[in-house]
């Protein structure tokens, strides 16, 4: 049986087969994205993400569940196994997603997950301790807008392909 091709399951099967030019192509130019870690990112700024999170991802496993899909709206629960880069922890992320589409392409998506859990297994003893509160989140956000930006400053090549910049 062939696969219909949603725009939700365009997006992830992308996600899963890691292919972050699909996925930015799956995004009208006006979306925007938002999750615990990256709170407010514009089309571009999250197809860089992608781009910057999944090109080196070498241990990375994901799966994901299509939980209701209208044409307008998709809710979607999926998980990545990775480790975290700066630790070396085994980090298992549970996220559910509500996206918003027009005209097949996703102009709003938002990503939930809960940041203790992911702080814990990403950090160990420090995310127990820290992971609930306001200032560690804040940190996370401020280093992961930092690292964005200084990724597309220097990745001139991604522009060059065409993922929004």
């Amino acid at each position: 049986m062939a696969l219909i091709m949603t725009p939700a399951i365009r997006f992830y099967e992308a996600l899963c087969a890691k292919d972050y030019a699909t996925m930015a192509k799956c995004y009208a130019d006006d979306a925007q994205f938002s999750d615990p870690i990256f709170p407010k990112l514009n089309a571009a700024q999250t197809r860089a993400m992608w781009t910057m999170l999944l090109e080196p991802a070498q241990h990375l496993e994901l799966t994901y569940e299509i939980l209701e899909e209208t044409e307008e709206y998709a809710n979607v629960a999926w998980a990545a196994h990775y480790y975290f880069e700066h630790t070396g922890r085994q980090v298992v992320s549970e996220v559910e997603s509500a996206l918003l589409f027009r005209n097949g392409k996703i102009i709003h998506h938002v990503d939930e997950f809960d940041f203790w859990a992911w702080a814990r297994q990403a950090y160990g003893f420090k995310g127990f301790l820290l992971g609930w509160a306001p200032a560690m989140r804040g940190q996370m956000q401020n280093s992961a807008a930092e690292k964005l930006s200084d990724y597309i400053k220097n990745q001139p090549r991604v522009r060059a392909a065409g993922l929004g910049f």
